[in-house]
C-alpha cells in the first residue's frame, strides 16, 4: 500500500472514530435516573374477595383460602405477614397475578 492510500484511508477512519469517540464521552454524561410519571399512588390496596367468604363456619381443614387485592402485592411481605391460629402446619402458598392463594397440607 502505498504511503497516499495509506493516509487517504485513515482519514476515512478519522471522523468515525471521533464520532465514537464523542458518542461514548456525551453518553457517559447521561444521568440515568427513572423517568417521571403520575401522582404517587397513596391509595392503600384493598381486599376484594376471598374463599371461603368472611364468616363462613365448617370449612374442612384441607380446603385451600383465597384472597384477590385490588392491586399487586408485594408477595413476600404477604406471605410473611400470613397467619393461620391454631396453627395448621406448614401452608403452601401460591400467587397468580393479584389473586394469593394458601393451601394447607
Amino acid at each position: 500500500m502505498t504511503r497516499h492510500a495509506l493516509r487517504r484511508s485513515l482519514q476515512g477512519l478519522l471522523p468515525l472514530g471521533a464520532a465514537l469517540a464523542a458518542g461514548g464521552f456525551l453518553g457517559g454524561c447521561a444521568k440515568p435516573d427513572f423517568p417521571p410519571g403520575g401522582p404517587v399512588d397513596t391509595t392503600p390496596p384493598r381486599v376484594l374477595a376471598t374463599a371461603p367468604a368472611d364468616s363462613t363456619t365448617r370449612v374442612p381443614a384441607d380446603l385451600e383460602i383465597m384472597f384477590l387485592f385490588s392491586e399487586p402485592m408485594d408477595r413476600v411481605s404477604v406471605r410473611d405477614g400470613f397467619r393461620l391460629y391454631p396453627n395448621p402446619g406448614v401452608p403452601s402458598y401460591h400467587w397468580s397475578g393479584r389473586r394469593f392463594r394458601v393451601a394447607l397440607r
